[in-house]
């Protein structure tokens, strides 16, 4: 996303040895093995979904996760091209140890159908991977169902906050709160822009929404929302909590 320069400068963190900047288009690469290495796999909703996917024999195991792997690396690259995306880089390796993706969405014209986020992206892609195309296709009626422009029809633009890593490593420094209170310093100064959101799908993440501001608007349970043909859960509880809460904040410009 093509942004003034007032945005490329660098941010504070709380942690000692850090920055935090607007990821250029010179480190994609960087990005895409980074979330490959530390989100894709740990991601809860998605180890959720494969662990009440039924396995198919007859598919087969590597060139799935050659597809998956395509996949999500053009939807990082497509969420990347067209907002912002924060980097925790650590200095004197210049390692990237922390990533937020955002998804920045207009409302186009009066209609207040119009998706934000996760459903945008996923009407305009063509998936290869199967478990990939399931997983976007939930999160997309999940989109769809909390309705931002709709529960906000003031809003010009609304911002998800897409996903949040950090390299295992560097954790419980405060850099997923420093990602997000960096994000959240550029989306006040977007024109027109008047909620950031996310799903928050652990304790610790809806701490961390809750440090800036973020307020829940309501929980889905994963374990009961989705059912398959057979009235089976689609997403099965891996670790004794299936709520995703959707977490917002009015942005006030005044």
């Amino acid at each position: 996303m093509a942004m003034t320069m007032e945005y490329l400068k660098l941010y504070p963190t709380t942690a000692s040895g850090y920055r935090i900047e607007l990821a250029k288009q010179s480190r994609l690469s960087d990005v895409l093995k980074f979330m490959s290495e530390n989100y894709h796999e740990d991601e809860k909703i998605g180890r959720m979904l494969k662990a009440g996917c039924q396995t198919n024999p007859d598919e087969e195991e590597e060139e799935e996760a050659e597809r998956a792997q395509e996949d999500d690396d053009n939807l990082v690259t497509a969420v990347y091209e067209r907002s912002p995306c924060l980097i925790a880089v650590q200095n004197g390796t210049e390692e990237i140890v922390g990533v937020i993706l955002t998804i920045l969405s207009r409302r186009e014209g009066e209609d207040e159908r119009n998706g934000a986020g996760t459903a945008e992206l996923f009407k305009s892609y063509t998936f290869k991977s199967k478990f990939v195309k399931d997983y976007y296709s939930y999160l997309a009626k999940m989109d769809e169902e909390t309705g931002m422009h709709q529960r906000y029809p003031d809003a010009e633009a609304v911002m998800e906050f897409f996903a949040i890593a950090v390299h295992q490593d560097h954790r419980r420094k405060g850099l997923a709160k420093d990602l997000s209170e960096t994000a959240l310093t550029i989306a006040k100064c977007i024109p027109g822009l008047r909620v950031v959101f996310g799903y928050y799908s652990s304790i610790y993440s809806r701490k961390v929404a809750e440090k800036i501001g973020m307020v829940n608007l309501f929980d889905f349970d994963l374990s009961d929302a989705f059912k398959n043909d057979e009235g089976e859960p689609v997403f099965r509880d891996v670790d004794g909590d299936s709520v995703v809460s959707v977490m917002a904040l009015e942005i006030d410009h005044a």
